[in-house]
């Protein structure tokens, strides 16, 4: 058990709090609304707190869930989301190397919010915020990784709630369209923009998983992924190519030259020029290389023999 401090500049008793977690890193993001009206967000490295971001004091509510956190799926950077006592929802973004950004608007609302929350897509940086008025309307706005929508949509004028939240909003798979579970003819491979791919260069399948690298060198898996074998810090199964990130989880994996998936449990990729070897997956006899038995589900550098 442990504690974190109330940040200076804000002041109250957490009313209502939100977790986030980065599915690439062990960072957690937390978000709190005070009986002050206040609301702050602060982000854990995995082994501490770091400094704390005050986002309002004139929240406009002390019991609604006025305040929203979600890391993006592919750049791992932050978006705190939150109701001001006027029509508007604001925000912050936060990244590891530059820290809090300055507050600025999602989109006028037409009515104070009073209950915020964000939805963000499993395979892009893109999120959805929804919002709750003093009306009882529900109007939502789409985050495309760098802004908002202009003008935000209104979905329902009436929810019959101000504070709560009445919603929820999943996202389908981007860009790809219904496919048999299984076809005698080829079928094109969503790419890793959505589009059917064209700068893949080397291919490397297994029974139940693929992966591919690109003309710039980065390295793509999709398929099953229940010891880690996609590679992208993560043991969930992805229907579409998904990048491989860096060595324990951070950033990503660059320069591949050649991916190979290793039957159904690992995979391996050598990185160009500097003649490495990384893997990733399961690891119960040494497959990986490193040394130990432990799986993983981001690449580890395989040790050459000494």
């Amino acid at each position: 058990e442990g504690s974190t401090s109330v940040p200076s500049g804000a002041a109250g008793r957490a009313r209502r709090t939100v977790l986030a977690s980065d599915p690439g890193t062990d960072r957690i993001a937390l978000g709190v609304v005070t009986d002050n009206h206040d609301s702050w967000a602060k982000v854990w490295s995995g082994s501490a707190w770091g400094d704390a971001q005050v986002l309002s004091t004139t929240t406009g509510t002390s019991t609604g869930l006025a305040v929203a956190v979600a890391f993006e799926a592919v750049s791992g950077d932050l978006v705190a989301a939150y109701a001001d006592d006027d029509n508007r929802v604001r925000y912050r973004t936060w990244t590891s190397a530059g820290g809090w950004t300055a507050e600025a608007d999602v989109s006028d609302f037409g009515a104070k919010a009073r209950s915020v929350v964000l939805f963000p897509d499993d395979d892009t940086d893109e999120m959805m915020v929804g919002a709750v008025d003093v009306n009882s309307g529900l109007n939502m706005s789409r985050w495309d990784g760098s802004t908002w929508w202009t003008d935000e949509i209104l979905l329902e004028k009436d929810t019959a709630e101000s504070e709560n939240q009445p919603f929820i909003f999943l996202w389908d798979v981007v860009g790809l369209a219904p496919q048999p579970a299984s076809s005698a003819i080829p079928l094109p491979v969503v790419g890793h923009t959505a589009a059917a791919w064209s700068d893949a260069t080397d291919l490397g399948l297994a029974d139940e998983f693929s992966c591919a690298t690109t003309t710039s060198g980065k390295a793509y898996c999709w398929g099953r992924n229940e010891h880690g074998e996609l590679g992208d810090g993560t043991m969930t199964q992805r229907t579409v190519p998904t990048r491989v990130v860096g060595s324990g989880g951070s950033a990503t994996l660059d320069d591949v030259s050649v991916v190979g998936g290793g039957w159904n449990t690992h995979t391996c990729a050598s990185v160009a020029d500097r003649e490495e070897l990384w893997c990733w997956g399961r690891n119960n006899k040494g497959q990986l290389g490193d040394g130990t038995t432990t799986d993983s589900s981001s690449p580890v550098f395989s040790r050459g023999s000494t």
